[in-house]
């Protein structure tokens, strides 16, 4: 049985991925890091079997890899290299330990501009105590339970729905570096719901704002080898794919084994440090990400 499971993931993540809905549940739930744990899981029950333990011990090795090679960046530091625009991504899972617990790690960042979804701001209470956690700073409850929190004034644009399958805020916010174009999203967390609606609303979103420096982040509740982000790969970078460091996968914490939140820029902004953050009040990892402008990565 365990054979057979690994064996249909793994042509369904070679072949059609996210495209058909009937496959897409399956290619959510098994991301490379979870087909390894089967496939020594598979390699352990079946050790009498030389076939059985051959065929685990093949498909543990190839998942191995496939692990390592989309799950791991080695890059060249620990910690964002300072001096540099900078920008978080928390999804704090509804603040199961209250505002004061996600502020105080808030605190530790730093950034310039940070991004947060299931922050609760609809409630007048809560967004007191946002406020009271950081008076020296502009906040900005930009609807669905997103929230933005900046060292500089923020000029939002427009909020809407993604095809009824999540919902997105647009705005404008001051950077070291200068005025960008900020674009959260934040979109179903239902596998059996078919990505193509929210993200065929999102490319009209991003031809709107063509020719914009763009930060483009949130919970996509999508993985990264998700066919849905092939387009947008090919015209943006994706910040941890190209100057991350360390594991990438963001949830579940304590053992994230999918890769949820991203945080792409557009193609004259360039990534520069991107490392994603364990914390102990969210089962997300936050990610965080330094970049600037205009010179082309070495």
């Amino acid at each position: 049985m365990i054979a057979f499971t690994v064996g249909i993931a793994l042509l369904i993540h070679i072949t059609v991925r996210d495209r058909v809905p009937g496959a897409a549940a399956l290619f959510y739930a098994t991301p490379y890091p979870v087909l390894l744990a089967a496939s020594i899981v598979g390699a352990i029950l079946g050790w009498r079997s030389r076939g059985q333990l051959l065929t685990f011990g093949i498909l543990t090795a190839l998942f191995a890899m496939l692990t390592v090679q989309t799950a791991w960046a080695p890059g060249p530091a620990s910690e964002p290299p300072p001096g540099r625009d900078r920008i978080v991504f928390w999804n704090c899972a509804g603040l199961p330990f209250g505002v004061e617990a996600a502020a105080r790690r808030i605190k530790e960042w730093e950034a310039d501009l940070i991004v947060l979804t299931e922050a609760a701001p609809r409630k007048r209470s809560v967004l007191d105590r946002w406020k009271q956690n950081f008076p020296d700073r502009t906040l900005e409850p930009v609807g669905s339970g997103m929230l933005w929190i900046s060292r500089s004034p923020i000029r939002l644009f427009e909020t809407g729905s993604l095809g009824h399958r999540g919902s997105y805020a647009v705005g404008e916010v001051n950077f070291p570096d200068g005025k960008l174009l900020v674009m959260q999203v934040d979109l179903s967390s239902n596998p059996l719901l078919s990505r193509r609606r929210a993200f065929t609303a999102l490319q009209k979103l991003q031809e709107k704002y063509a020719g914009r420096d763009l930060v483009m982040l949130g919970d996509f509740n999508t993985p990264l080898d998700s066919w849905f982000f092939d387009s947008i790969s090919r015209k943006m970078h994706h910040t941890f794919a190209e100057a991350g460091s360390g594991w990438e996968p963001t949830w579940p914490v304590p053992l994230p084994v999918l890769t949820l939140d991203h945080i792409w820029l557009s193609p004259d902004l360039m990534p520069r440090g991107a490392v994603a953050h364990a914390t102990r009040v969210s089962d997300h990892r936050a990610l965080e990400v330094s970049f600037e402008r205009g010179k082309p990565a070495k």
